[in-house]
C-alpha cells in the first residue's frame, strides 16, 4: 500500500511540478578550471496568454546565500562560440563582497589575474534562449564571453 502511494506521489510531483536538467557552468572558487555541473530547473508552464520560464535551483552551489545575484552577460556578436539566439547568466553570491567568500580562483585564472573586479565565491553560468526565461545545456565553449565580461566589468565603459 505505502510503495503504490509513493509511485502515485511521484507521479503527481513529475505532472504537477514539472522539472529538467541542464547543463551549466560552474566557475569553482577554490579550483582553476571550470567545470560542467547539472542544474535543475524547475519549469512554469505557460498560462494566461504569459510566456512560461525556468527557475534554476543554483543556491546549492552557490553555498546557499541569502541574496542570490543575477545578471545578463550578452556575447559580442563578433565573438564565435555562441549564437546569436542565446545568452549567459551569471548566478553568484550577491553580498560576496561583504560576506566573506573568498576570491574566485577560477575567474583570476581565467582572466590572467586581471579583472579589474575581484569576483568571490562560486559562479554558475547557464545558457538562455534569447527573449526567454528557457534555459538550455550550456559547454565550456561559450566561456569566452564570460572571459571578456569579467575583463570589462568595472572599467566604466
Amino acid at each position: 500500500m505505502a510503495f503504490a502511494f509513493r509511485k502515485r506521489l511521484r507521479q503527481h510531483k513529475r505532472e504537477c511540478f514539472p522539472f529538467k536538467f541542464v547543463k551549466a557552468i560552474l566557475l569553482p572558487v577554490d579550483e582553476n578550471q571550470p567545470r560542467i555541473i547539472e542544474v535543475v530547473c524547475n519549469m512554469k508552464p505557460p498560462e494566461d496568454g504569459e510566456d512560461g520560464y525556468d527557475h534554476p535551483q543554483v543556491r546549492s552551489y552557490l553555498g546557499h546565500p541569502d541574496h542570490l545575484g543575477r545578471r545578463q552577460v550578452d556575447p559580442d556578436p563578433g565573438l564565435p562560440g555562441l549564437h546569436r539566439d542565446y545568452s549567459l547568466e551569471m548566478f553568484c553570491r550577491d553580498a560576496f563582497l561583504i560576506d566573506g567568500s573568498p576570491v574566485n580562483q577560477c575567474v583570476q585564472h581565467l582572466t590572467w589575474g586581471l579583472a579589474p573586479h575581484k569576483w568571490a565565491g562560486p559562479i554558475v553560468i547557464l545558457k538562455q534562449h534569447q527573449n526567454t526565461e528557457r534555459y538550455v545545456d550550456a559547454d565550456l565553449s561559450m566561456l569566452e564571453p564570460i572571459i571578456v565580461y569579467f575583463l570589462e566589468y568595472g572599467r566604466g565603459r
